[in-house]
């Protein structure tokens, strides 16, 4: 009774990418919305998974509001709940088969771009050209003042030097790493580009993503107003399952691969 049970679920979960297959071959204009759970497969923590979702553990607007940060962290505590957390994993993972099957698309012209609310830079490090980092990036810091902007590693040893979070620039004004915060409006120029992109594709593929957090949670929506095919990837149930073209509860490691090398096939 269980090998009919799992060949069931083979067979449905063969006939889904197929048809993702069949819409990305057939789109012209394919937008990826990716979220926590496309890093996940490389060894970075998500926010909101049950049982280990990292707001579950720690109080999100103690340690990543915007409010909070300007007040100033506790350094010690903030060190230790880093190590705890291996928040650090984000600045040493590689790009798992899923960054690498999205620039895959990108490379065979079936990827017009990527809108992601992830700050790891794994899409770049993949070899995607085309990014929007919608919540920021780890990369740099800024100052709140002047808008001198510094790599993340100069934000780091001024951390260090200063013995303070957050730390002081020359000018005297707050230097912030460009993430977004709780409390914090979304970057003006990346949110515009998205809002465009997801207006005017055919195809918006949601991957990792638990659709849950606006505004970013609007763009499913504003797809499917334009007459978009949406498709969803990803472990957990999301909002737009009941309204998606084809939804796939499953590793998106495993999944895109398997999608890519169908579309390939079939553009031959």
């Amino acid at each position: 009774m269980n090998d009919f049970n799992n060949n069931s679920l083979d067979k449905t979960l063969d006939e889904k990418i197929k048809k993702t297959a069949e819409l990305i071959k057939d789109s012209k204009s394919i937008v990826a919305l990716t979220g926590a759970g496309m890093s996940t497969e490389s060894g970075i923590p998500d926010f909101r998974s049950p049982g280990t979702g990292i707001w579950e553990k720690i109080d999100p607007m103690k340690f990543a509001s915007i409010d909070s940060f300007i007040k100033g962290l506790d350094l010690d505590e903030l060190i230790n709940l880093i190590s705890d957390l291996d928040i650090t994993s984000i600045f040493t993972s590689e790009p798992n088969e899923g960054h690498k099957a999205l620039a895959e698309l990108e490379t065979i012209n079936k990827l017009e771009g990527i809108i992601t609310q992830n700050v790891d830079m794994l899409h770049q490090k993949a070899g995607c050209k085309n990014v929007i980092e919608i919540h920021g990036s780890m990369k740099t810091a800024s100052c709140l003042r002047c808008n001198k902007k510094i790599e993340f590693d100069e934000f780091l040893a001024e951390t260090i030097e200063q013995q303070k979070i957050p730390p002081k620039c020359p000018c005297g004004g707050i230097i912030k790493p460009d993430v977004v915060f709780f409390g914090e409006m979304l970057p003006k120029k990346a949110l515009s580009r998205s809002i465009e992109y997801v207006s005017r594709c055919d195809m918006l593929l949601a991957i990792g993503s638990s659709l849950v957090v606006y505004p970013v949670s609007s763009l499913p929506r504003l797809a499917k107003e334009h007459g978009a095919k949406l498709v969803i990837i990803n472990i957990e149930k999301t909002p737009y399952d009941n309204v998606a073209d084809v939804v796939i509860h499953g590793k998106i490691g495993t999944v895109l691969p398997r999608v890519v090398k169908e579309v390939k096939r079939l553009m031959k």
